[in-house]
């Protein structure tokens, strides 16, 4: 059953009907006040009590219940309890008018003018997605919410497999939404806490219990040796002593076996629990949890740690209050930050190791800073007015403090030829200084009627560009001193901050309001429409070096990078921060992004497509189709719609020869032979060629037996047949040797066949089609072998024969995998759901341990085949539908390929994530969080190359 809380106005309570009457249709439960207050009863705790009991809370978005003060509680109860919020717009309203709970979410349209029954089913996708975790979620928070209640009573908490349990889902689900409720870890952790305790003292009990027996069993000897007529006693008493001696060693082992088992829970839910608001201790419990014990629970922390944010290259640690500048030195060998914590700390971006950090002797906070063009000096402004220039080498103050503004100087700028710095203050002015007399140039800018945030040179260095808490943009002629043109009007708050791009022709300003809009500094009038993907204050922008992309970061806690041509988000946002972002910076190169934020922490930003599982192949120019590795693990060959063949070393990462392109056809499916001395290629035209490995020279003549697209191609396991499928309905099988037909096509499906795979003995091979079935066959008879597989209710795009052949693995355009007892043909379980579009490929690890899917979601995931679950969260492609991925066989390594013709070697051993996890976290436990933690350890560095801190 599912459990719905609805949320309404009363104006809108037709729709809510016909929204309860579909929901009656499908046999979903659903809470609602009509239906779920009797009479009499406190009105506003029997709502507080359907919430708590629902597992999803739905919101019908009008201009009224937008207004309601009742439906704003609502919404404030579902966030408590950490609920899925799922917003559906029933009438139209204003941009502001959204609740800002609300605003970032996916909204469903169920509106007069929209189709209902499209809508209806978006809406039962999004009930449907991760809905185990939906119900664990809600149970939990159920239980946790009594336990609170009931003054934190230690008879409600969880024991045993219930909590064994409860730490595995929130390991597992630990970035999923719902997201866990702060109540939730702290019941989970405070379970584990009595748990450990009862554990402790039932061990104790068990050894004084079998020391007990066995002294009880000594004094039996020793009364035997009285009279030797009572030697059967001693005898007897000898025997029970070493029982009552194994009794007690049995128990000793259970209770530590127990003990483990307990800790890695603890361990690993505690990673969970840091994960949003600690990051870099997260990443560094979780290499703790992990070499305590490897499980499910603790290789999924891992794979979190390292894929949950890809595009995060480190964290520079030291810091650790609020930051709010970040700059690199002209050369991008020096890293800057500084705010609150009253010092700018330079660090060393090739050795990610701290340089040292400024000492004045009337310390204040640090608002902003910038390098000068020789990379010589720096910056700064603060919060008590000051401006001061600081030598890079020494890091100390070069002379005096500038002085001149009346209030906080809140933004500083070196000119392009550092002979003059530019400064923005909360006085409303804007001052220039000559750096070399250290004295002000000419009379303060006046123009902007509020605090000035933010002032920028202009490229040439002849404009200045301003943005102020009087929602205006302004440019500023360096040499008059004087504004240009009229004020830039465009944002409803506050700028917070501006950037020229560097050929000067563009203006970025973000704002309070969350959008970015875009200037032309010409005519200074609004390019296109405002950005609008952030979901917080827009608290920086910054144009890559080539201005080809602009970078924002914000109070939502993101970073957006965008594309300028075309105004749209390159990437999904980078999240990191556990805090609002405040500062960013790209690097001479632009191929590095800086960021600072209210979390003390500066993060070092690959910009480009990244995994750091993995290693990018990039050769291809147009999709890659198809992935096959030779049987000995050295080669990955990958063939794509651009006509080519690639030969890659998977050790070198580089490509083995030049690519195959002697066949003038888009490329279907590859497969080697098992001797790895032959490529089979299937090709669009219904062609297939048969390739010498070594001389990528064709063998014999192209194999001509189908009439449309070869859609899959796969050898025997002996070698001496090939498989070939088509979207001409038909499988053939060829003689490898002969390279001619053996017997007819295989007759049996009704529409294209999209997939096959041999068992591992050779005789039976598996076919699936687009008509939605899959068929095993016979291989030396060619007829179907038993019934065929109708359970699947979509198209079953992929199939795979597990290692031991007992299990077939099916992945459809339903967005599921299904396993198959190949025995019975019947289904092994219910589908294995996850993601968020069809299934494109589905392999199994060598090992037979995992199961990989890739999807057209952009995700891979690792399916531990034990338990059916998940390990970790799906695995970012590069952003584009993965089309094929395959096991390396030697090791459990992975490769992939995209829509974007990349290949992607994923490495998927533990280790290497470690190894990951540990230069992104730049430090190691302190010795007050070892002790917090680890209190009955002694201390153990995580991360070998960072010095204790």
């Amino acid at each position: 059953m599912t459990s719905l809380f609805i949320s309404y106005s009363r104006k809108d309570i037709e729709t809510a009907r016909k929204l309860t009457e579909a929901f009656k249709s499908q046999g979903l439960d659903f809470w609602i006040d009509w239906e779920g207050i009797p009479p009499t009863v406190d009105w506003w705790r029997e709502i507080e009590k359907g919430i708590e009991e629902a597992d999803i809370f739905l919101f019908l978005i009008s201009p009224d219940s937008t207004k309601s003060k009742v439906c704003k509680q609502e919404i404030d109860a579902a966030i408590k309890n950490g609920k899925r919020l799922i917003p559906l717009v029933v009438r139209d309203i204003k941009g502001d008018e959204a609740p800002a709970e609300l605003s970032h979410l996916n909204w469903i349209f169920l509106r007069e003018q929209d189709d209902f029954d499209t809508a209806f089913g978006k809406l039962l996708t999004g009930i449907q997605t991760d809905y185990d975790w939906v119900q664990t979620h809600r149970r939990l928070q159920v239980k946790a919410l009594e336990w609170e209640r009931r003054g934190f009573e230690n008879s409600l908490l969880l024991r045993g497999k219930d909590l064994q349990e409860a730490e595995t889902q929130l390991t597992i689900n630990a970035s999923k939404h719902p997201d866990p409720t702060e109540l939730q870890q702290k019941y989970i952790l405070k379970s584990r806490e009595v748990a450990d305790r009862q554990r402790r003292t039932v061990t104790v009990i068990s050894i004084v219990a079998a020391i007990v027996m066995a002294a009880l069993a000594v004094f039996g000897l020793t009364q035997a040796g009285i009279a030797t007529d009572q030697r059967n006693i001693a005898q007897t008493a000898r025997v029970e002593a070493e029982h009552s001696a194994d009794v007690a060693q049995t128990a000793q082992a259970n209770a530590e076996e127990q003990a483990r088992i307990a800790r890695v829970g603890e361990l690993a839910a505690q990673t969970v629990a840091l994960r949003q608001k600690q990051p870099v201790l997260s990443m560094l419990m979780g290499i703790e949890a992990f070499r305590y014990r490897d499980n499910l629970s603790t290789r999924s922390g891992l794979l979190d740690s390292v894929n949950l944010n890809p595009q995060v290259l480190h964290y520079f640690s030291g810091q650790s209050l609020l930051l709010e500048s970040v700059s690199f030195s002209p050369d991008g060998k020096l890293l800057a930050s500084a705010g609150f914590d009253k010092a700018i700390t330079l660090w060393d971006i090739q050795t990610l190791r701290q340089i040292g950090t400024t000492q004045y002797d009337n310390p204040s906070d640090f608002l902003s800073l910038a390098f000068s063009p020789d990379g010589k000096t720096i910056v700064s402004g603060d919060d008590t007015n000051r401006i001061i220039l600081w030598d890079v080498k020494t890091l100390k103050p070069i002379g005096t403090p500038l002085l001149g503004h009346s209030n906080m100087v809140r933004s500083v700028a070196f000119s392009p030829d550092g002979k003059t710095i530019a400064s923005a203050s909360a006085d409303r002015t804007i001052m220039l200084w000559d750096v070399q007399t250290h004295q002000p140039i000419g009379q303060p800018l006046i123009g902007h009627s509020n605090i000035i945030y933010v002032v920028k040179f202009s490229p040439d260095g002849k404009m200045l560009v301003s943005g102020s808490v009087d929602q205006t943009v302004r440019l500023w002629d360096v040499q008059t001193q004087q504004l240009i043109g009229q004020p830039m009007t465009g944002h409803t708050n506050q700028v917070k901050t501006v950037a020229f791009s560097p050929d000067g022709k563009m203006v970025a300003s973000g704002s309070s309001d969350k959008t970015i809009i875009l200037w032309d500094v010409q005519n200074q009038q609004m390019l296109g429409n405002p950005l609008t993907e952030h979901s917080g204050e827009v608290r920086n922008v910054t144009f890559s070096p080539d201005g080809k992309t602009l970078a924002s970061g914000s109070d939502d806690k993101t970073i957006i990078l965008w594309d300028v041509q075309t105004r749209r988000p390159i990437y999904p946002p980078f999240t990191g921060h556990a805090e609002r972002v405040v500062s960013l910076a790209f690097s001479p190169d632009g191929k590095t992004l800086a960021s600072s934020g209210d979390d003390g922490l500066t993060i070092l930003w690959d910009t480009q497509p990244h995994s750091p599982m993995g290693q990018l192949l990039d050769g291809h120019k147009n999709s890659v189709t198809s992935l096959a590795f030779s049987p000995d693990g050295k080669m990955l060959a990958s063939g794509s719609n651009d006509q080519s063949i690639i030969f890659w070393d998977s050790e070198t990462y580089q490509p083995i020869g030049k690519p195959i392109t002697a066949y003038p056809e888009r490329v279907g499916n590859i497969a080697f032979s098992p001797d790895g001395k032959t490529l089979a290629s299937g090709y669009a035209d219904g062609v297939i060629v048969l390739w010498n490995v070594e001389t990528h020279s064709i063998i014999g003549i192209p194999l001509i037996g189908h009439s449309k697209n070869i859609t899959d191609v796969t050898f025997s396991p002996d070698g001496k047949i090939l498989a070939s499928a088509s979207l001409d309905n038909t499988i053939v099988l060829w003689d490898v040797q002969s390279q001619r037909l053996m017997g007819q096509p295989l007759a049996g499906h009704s529409g294209p066949v999209v997939s096959l795979s041999f068992h591992p003995n050779g005789e039976v091979l598996a076919s699936s089609s687009a008509e939605r079935n899959i068929i095993l066959w016979d291989v030396k008879t060619q007829k179907p072998q038993g019934e065929v597989l109708v359970g699947t209710t979509n198209i079953a795009n992929t199939i795979a024969f597990s290692p031991d052949g007992k299990t077939l693995a099916s992945g459809g355009s339903d967005n599921n995998v299904q396993l198959w007892d190949v025995q019975t043909l019947k289904p092994l379980g219910s589908p294995l759901i996850k993601h968020s579009n069809q299934v494109s490929s589905v392999a199994f690890s060598p090992d037979g341990t995992l199961l990989a899917s890739g999807s057209a979601d952009n995700t891979i995931i690792l399916w531990d085949l034990a338990s059916g679950l998940p390990m970790g969260e799906p695995i970012l492609g590069d952003y584009s539908s993965i089309t094929s991925i395959i096991f390396n066989p030697i090791n459990n390594n992975l490769a992939s390929g995209s829509v974007n013709g990349n290949v992607i070697l994923w490495n998927l051993n533990p280790e290497s994530w470690m190894e990951t996890i540990c230069q992104r976290a730049g430090r190691n436990f302190s010795g007050d969080e070892w002790k917090l933690y680890f209190n009955q350890g002694e201390y153990q560095t995580t991360c070998p190359q960072w010095q204790t801190k």
